[in-house]
């Protein structure tokens, strides 16, 4: 009974990060439902407006790498806008309840990164 619980709390620490980069991908599909309201939202960003007419008509993955650039891109709007990549008016007069959603994708993310560096650490050390 004793080497059960070892070999259960390594194979949920190491198949933990899969599982939630499985989660951040079904997350981000769904959020590829408002994917052209977002896209409306920012037309004065030359950098997405770019992504989106090469994207555009490439399927589900491609809707995720965008919501994937656009999740990344609020992560530090600030840093976006200096860079010139986002407009400060779009920044501003994009919805709060997308805001909110492409929050809850950088945390998804954030927490699957943090949780596979938790898990190379354990290797390490093991």
């Amino acid at each position: 009974a004793e080497a059960f619980w070892p070999t259960w709390v390594s194979f949920v620490v190491l198949v933990g990060p899969l599982f939630m980069s499985l989660v951040l991908i079904v997350y981000s599909l769904y959020l590829s439902r408002h994917l052209q309201v977002m896209l409306e939202s920012l037309t004065r960003c030359r950098y997405i407006s770019g992504w989106a007419t090469c994207l555009s008509n490439l399927g589900p993955f491609a809707r995720v790498l965008l919501v994937g650039q656009i999740s990344g891109m609020f992560l530090i709007p600030r840093l976006s806008v200096r860079a010139g990549a986002m407009d400060a008016a779009d920044v501003e007069h994009f919805p709060i309840h997308l805001k909110r959603l492409l929050k809850i994708n950088n945390a998804i993310l954030g927490l699957t990164g943090v949780w596979g560096l938790v898990a190379c650490a354990i290797l390490e050390l093991r």
